[in-house]
């Protein structure tokens, strides 16, 4: 994580252009580092500038663009002594009119629609029950939640609702960043939506129970789950992520048949592998 006093300003505050104009990005890092290097790629992959970064009185500043729809992306990476650090910004290039980077097989909906139903011939069997580890809920009503999933596997999550409101409320589902493998999901994730007056929702991305330790985390990600992403991807009925995906499309159903949700608002989130989640999540849902 940057430290506080470093940061990336761009020219405009919404970060949006269109291909042919130029961004400017501002850097600022208040503590001189020992050196500092910046890189301008489309997103991360084709690389347009990366060279030592000039400051002074901590500032210096970068200018480039895009030709097409992208993201321009800024990366400042900077050491002081045996300490690394980096920083990201970003601008848009017309980002709507991006184009799709594989073509969509013919009978893409026909397989999911297949998997969907897959899923509906299993019984959901919600099982909830109260976190022992948890000595506070925050106001709200806190409690672990287990479903089944295809192939014998299960959605592991927390579930908070305000405590002491009638309802009826909107629903919010969060899904794991990678992280580095299995670990467990926060209570924190659930609990500040809960009192903001959110159904609020949290999965493992994994068949795995939230709140253990963390060494039994450590062994499956030494172990089962090393390397997990690569799993299977050869094969899309193998595919690690196909469990993955209908553990999502569970949790939703699951969240839109609660009689406290207010019918019209189901949210999801997350960042990094939880965004991809997200994105996946509602184009899979009905």
């Amino acid at each position: 994580m940057a430290e506080e006093s470093a940061r990336i300003c761009r020219d405009r505050s919404d970060a949006m252009y269109t291909p042919g104009e130029e961004a400017t990005f501002v850097i600022h890092l208040e503590n001189e580092p020992d050196e500092a290097h910046v890189c301008l790629s489309n997103d991360g992959y084709k690389v347009f500038v990366q060279q030592p970064l000039k400051l002074e009185g901590g500032r210096a500043t970068i200018k480039g663009g895009l030709d097409e729809p992208g993201i321009l992306r800024c990366r400042v990476n900077w050491a002081r002594g045996d300490q690394r650090q980096s920083i990201v910004s970003a601008a848009a290039f017309d980002p709507h009119q991006i184009p799709p980077t594989a073509t969509e097989p013919e009978d893409f909906d026909e397989f999911w629609r297949l998997q969907k139903a897959s899923l509906a011939d299993v019984a959901p069997d919600p099982q909830l029950r109260p976190d022992p580890d948890l000595e506070d809920s925050g106001g709200c009503d806190f409690r672990k939640l287990s479903l089944a999933n295809i192939e014998g596997t299960r959605v592991h999550g927390y579930l908070a609702l305000p405590k002491g409101r009638s309802g009826p409320f909107p629903a919010i589902l969060t899904l794991q960043n990678h992280g580095g493998g299995a670990w467990s999901v926060p209570r924190e994730w659930v609990t500040g939506f809960a009192r903001k007056g959110f159904i609020a929702l949290a999965i493992n991305t994994h068949d795995v129970d939230n709140g253990l330790d963390e060494a039994h985390y450590d062994r499956l990600n030494q172990g089962p789950l090393a390397s997990y992403t690569l799993r299977g991807f050869m094969d899309r009925d193998s595919y690690y992520f196909k469990a993955v995906y209908l553990r999502i499309v569970r949790a939703i159903d699951y969240l839109t048949g609660l009689p406290e949700w207010d019918r019209n608002s189901m949210i999801l989130t997350g960042r990094s592998q939880g965004g991809g989640l997200s994105l996946v999540g509602a184009g899979l849902d009905d």
